[in-house]
């Protein structure tokens, strides 16, 4: 499936990607979707028909999961998914185990065309060059012109060994040390949602409000976001102690992804993130926004570097 020879038609999971087929289940599915809105209605036979040309341009993503002797693999799908209707829910489960799913789901509906993928794939950067790409080959198909670009890939060219590789197996060596170990981290106290449904919350905000928020505390929308994140769950925090609960561990931990790729020189499809673990223990506090702000800024400026 490229990575050795022309002739494989299966593929070893990623470093990244070895956790999900265990780890996922109903209430963490281990999927994420991208989505784009166009200004005219889906043609639904244009975009089945970009989807084709792009899905076979990508074998990578050409599979599904099967469990070998020892590990998973992913097996070369003979067909490519089906365009589907997109429905009101905020994200469906894509099953992996002991089904031949395509690890990737393709929806439009009304003017908006969006992309599930597994986790077992890819992570957010490779899903969103593979969104891009499948806007570009549709608007082709629409009659527009789209201009080529370094990162649009070409239904009409053949993939690079480079796209199906594990970043982290060619960039990391085994003389490094190993990842930091932390302690355990408060955990919300809540009733566990059910596992027939989903809750969605949504929230919109101008960019570039948000950019200026941002820029006011002199960090990035990552470090701003992280810090009002933190933040909030400190107030969870207090509330529970103020309630006479038992909070528990008292650091409040986040896992901030980061694309690897911006440090490294990869062209990979497939996962190649690390994250990073600002933090605050709530027996210093109470914490202003601004300070957490501050602390997250230097602390993520202190890890996020190659």
């Amino acid at each position: 499936m490229i990575p050795d020879s022309p002739d494989q038609d299966w593929l070893s999971l990623d470093n990244a990607a070895k956790i999900y087929p265990t780890a996922s289940s109903g209430l963490s599915p281990a999927v994420f979707r991208l989505s784009a809105t166009l200004r005219t209605p889906v043609r639904l036979s244009a975009l089945q028909q970009a989807s084709d040309a792009l899905v076979r341009r990508c074998p990578y993503y050409q599979v599904y999961l099967r469990r070998g002797l020892f590990w998973y693999y992913l097996q070369r799908h003979l067909e490519t998914p089906r365009v589907q209707l997109l429905d009101r829910s905020p994200l469906e489960t894509i099953q992996v185990r002991g089904r031949t799913q395509h690890l990737l789901r393709i929806q439009a509906r009304a003017s908006t065309i969006a992309v599930d993928f597994s986790h077992i794939l890819t992570d957010g950067a490779g899903g969103l060059r593979f969104l891009r790409s499948l806007l570009s080959a549709y608007l082709r198909r629409c009659g527009f012109t789209v201009e080529p670009r370094g990162d649009i890939l070409d239904p009409r060219e053949s993939p690079s060994p480079a796209e199906a590789e594990d970043g982290h197996r060619k960039h990391f060596g085994r003389e490094g040390p190993g990842p930091v170990s932390y302690g355990a981290a408060y955990h919300i106290v809540d009733v566990p949602p059910q596992p027939t449904y989903y809750r969605a919350i949504t929230g919109r905000m101008q960019a570039s409000r948000l950019l200026g928020l941002a820029r006011d505390h002199n960090a990035t929308i990552t470090e701003y976001l992280a810090a009002l994140y933190i933040y909030c769950l400190g107030s969870l925090y207090d509330a529970d102690a103020r309630a006479g609960g038992k909070p528990g561990r008292s650091v409040i931990r986040l896992e901030v992804p980061v694309n690897m790729r911006r440090f490294f020189p990869s062209e990979t499809m497939r996962n190649f993130s690390l994250y990073v673990s600002p933090e605050a223990d709530m027996r210093l506090g109470p914490y202003g926004l601004e300070e957490l702000v501050s602390r997250v800024h230097h602390s993520m400026q202190m890890e996020v570097d190659r």
